[in-house]
């Protein structure tokens, strides 16, 4: 069959992945027939590259991965990196000399993994011991001696996330606005993400589809948190899952059923299999 969709980007916790981080045999059926159907299934995710599971690596028909936000796009059968946004050089020293050793938990994600100052490391994984993410927290950190050295010194860095023990400071964030090519993700009154300015979910997705010569109102894309809203607002398609923030329904053209019902499932029946249309395909002939 044909369809107009021909990229589908997923956004992995909350959405594509249950609350037990698995994905349904229902989903994964429907996610196969979409494939058969030409689609290009992409996941767009916060996390690093180490930290994909191996339940999402296993779906058939994927080529490519957008980790970290939106900084990196990787073409999974070659593992070339087809375009990353780091923060420059410049701005980690004056984002590191901002942050200051406050004693806030700081992680810093470079090359595929998230590092963590050597005291906090065992912290960190004891707290999702026993949880759904521990396998992915394990995965994906790494410890390092002193976590401001590292971040002066790795290059090429992808996200820097600050977990506080109170709201962050009104300052710091006020400093942290006056740099002229990052962004801050404030999804959580104690925890920020600082990245690069054109490290978003929206941008990575735009960016793909014209490298694979996809007109963006021929891409859906399927999300739950803030740094979803991009690719929402940027597929021809978004659609929010029943569980996301209502910022993100308000964005998007359709609400799924929640990431526990086969929301995912559901979205790609109705726009992909099912052909019903959104009114996004409304000018095209």
């Amino acid at each position: 069959m044909q369809t107009l969709i021909k990229l589908l980007g997923l956004d992995l916790d909350g959405t594509l992945l249950d609350s037990n981080k698995q994905i349904s045999a229902v989903t994964l059926r429907l996610l196969r027939a979409a494939c058969n159907a030409g689609v290009i299934i992409v996941p767009v995710t916060g996390r690093p590259e180490q930290g994909i599971p191996a339940v999402v690596r296993g779906i058939p028909g994927i080529h490519y991965m957008i980790t970290t936000n939106g900084a990196v796009t990787r073409n999974t059968d070659t593992d070339e990196i087809l375009n990353a946004s780091y923060i420059s050089e410049s701005s980690v020293h004056e984002i590191v000399d901002i942050l200051g050793d406050r004693g806030n938990l700081m992680e810093v994600f470079t090359d595929g993994a998230g590092y963590v100052a050597k005291e906090n490391y065992e912290a960190l994984l004891n707290a999702y011991a026993g949880t759904a993410l521990e396998s992915y927290m394990k995965q994906s950190r790494r410890s390092v001696d002193n976590i401001f050295s590292f971040t002066a010194g790795a290059g090429k860095i992808e996200d820097i996330a600050v977990d506080f023990k109170s709201a962050v400071p009104e300052d710091m964030i006020a400093r942290l606005a006056l740099l002229p090519d990052i962004q801050i993700i404030n999804s959580r009154s104690s925890y920020i993400e600082i990245t690069d300015g054109n490290a978003t979910k929206g941008k990575a997705l735009l960016r793909l589809a014209g490298a694979l010569g996809i007109d963006a109102r021929n891409s859906m894309a399927c999300g739950d948190d803030i740094s979803d809203i991009s690719m929402i607002q940027a597929a021809g398609v978004g659609v929010a899952m029943a569980n996301a923030r209502e910022e993100v329904k308000r964005a998007a053209c359709f609400t799924t059923y929640s990431n526990d019902e086969d929301g995912v499932a559901h979205a790609v029946d109705k726009f992909i299999l099912g052909g019903s249309p959104c009114r996004a395909f409304q000018t095209i002939s």
